[in-house]
């Protein structure tokens, strides 16, 4: 047997057939939250870089769709599983890490290598503790880029070594699996499973096909929500007398009481200026005990 056949068929990963399983969603109808996931893939490659210290890469791979129970009686035992609840949909998200790669994360927060070598034993109280902030970051931040379909929120997580000690509300309840390829320094590679439950999902789905039907039916209003969030952007104003050229010797001379003689001929109005440039004309006045000034038709032409 050629080599390569061999190995190929020795990495192969062989899975127990569910004949219970049905998709649940359209795969193309899914595929409409891959870019979303890239976002909040993105911002894991940043959060996780500033906890640890060293270079992260996070790829979002393949959207699978799993009842619960089938996925969970899978898992290795020991593991490592964090769970949080959504809100306002109160489905329950779930993420499976592999123990090498908790144990990398651990050794790095604590100035070490990366280890091949994986202790067989459930992690201990200050592991959980070390490894816990990172979990935090791949769910929040993949919330944070959910935000933009829909407001959410999460509870705090609670943490598990087996998923058998997880309850949830309905294990025969379809989920789609996004596996998220994480890479630390360019050099060991480890594969993470975020769950999504279908309350959840199908929640999200409806918010974003929202979205995109109101894109495409009501582009005016698009533009007019857009432009009224620019008239919102705050701008700097400034109003101020012309510059008053002095020499050295002048500016040098300057003591307490003497009096400067502006560049401003009498009667005329000053410059109101929006981020340095001339936007119109105003003179000085008052309103109350504040000082102000009054819009005036311009007197002078530009140049």
């Amino acid at each position: 047997m050629p080599e390569s056949i061999a190995t190929e068929e020795t990495t192969r990963v062989v899975r127990p057939y569910d004949f219970q399983r049905h998709e649940a969603m359209d795969r193309s109808r899914l595929r409409r939250l891959a870019p979303v996931l890239e976002v909040g893939a993105h911002r894991m490659n940043q959060t996780l870089s500033s906890i640890v210290r060293a270079g992260v890469r996070v790829e979002v791979g393949e959207l699978e769709q799993m009842r619960w129970e089938v996925w969970a009686n899978a898992l290795p035992e020991p593991t490592f599983l964090a769970t949080t609840v959504v809100a306002p949909v109160g489905g329950r998200l779930t993420l499976h890490v592999p123990l090498p790669f908790v144990h990398a994360i651990v050794e790095l927060r604590l100035g070490g290598n990366p280890s091949k070598v994986v202790p067989e034993r459930s992690l201990s109280e200050i592991e959980l503790r070390l490894f816990g902030e990172a979990a935090e970051a791949i769910l929040g931040e993949m919330i944070e880029a959910l935000k933009v379909v829909m407001p959410l929120g999460i509870s705090p997580l609670a943490t598990s070594s087996s998923a058998v000690l997880l309850q949830m509300p309905n294990p025969s309840e379809i989920c789609m699996l996004v596996h998220l390829k994480i890479t630390l320094e360019e050099e060991s590679e480890f594969e993470t499973v975020m769950t999504v439950p279908l309350s959840v999902l199908l929640a999200l789905l409806d918010a974003l096909e929202r979205i995109d039907i109101s894109e495409l039916r009501e582009p005016d209003s698009v533009g007019e929500e857009v432009r009224a969030r620019l008239l919102d952007a705050p701008v700097e104003v400034s109003v101020s007398f012309p510059e008053v050229v002095l020499s050295t010797d002048e500016l040098l001379s300057l003591s307490v009481g003497d009096v400067i003689a502006l560049q401003q001929p009498e009667g005329l109005p000053l410059r109101l200026n929006v981020d340095g440039n001339h936007f119109c004309d105003v003179v000085p006045t008052t309103k109350g005990k504040r000082l102000a000034c009054m819009v005036v038709e311009s007197k002078v032409k530009e140049d």
